[in-house]
């Protein structure tokens, strides 16, 4: 089986207005290969569109990597991550973000 999405010790914390710190993603590792479908369940709040949009590189990380064929997503630039996104990533998202017109 070929991995073309490695994700390794990540982390994601959120600070609050009133400064407190919430834990949405706590040293996650997953392995997701090239072919056949995952899906990513579990309940409301549990960290799962931040860690899709973590692999969309749409959302920062403060530790660990995310490594899709071959490449670290954290070091690409904007202009070499909308290549990425348009190379491996689709989204539908669920707050729609269309026009309103």
């Amino acid at each position: 089986m070929i991995i073309i999405i490695q994700i390794s010790n990540l982390t994601k914390t959120y600070v609050s207005e009133k400064k407190e710190t919430k834990v949405a993603l706590n040293d996650i590792n997953i392995s997701l290969p090239n072919n056949g479908m995952c899906f990513i369940i579990g309940k409301t709040g549990c960290g799962k569109t931040t860690l899709l949009n973590m692999i969309g590189k749409l959302d920062t990380f403060e530790k660990g990597s995310i490594v899709v064929d071959n490449v670290d997503i954290k070091t690409l630039s904007e202009k070499e991550a909308d290549g990425y996104r348009s190379k491996y990533i689709g989204f539908i998202f669920q707050e729609y973000n269309l026009l309103e017109n």
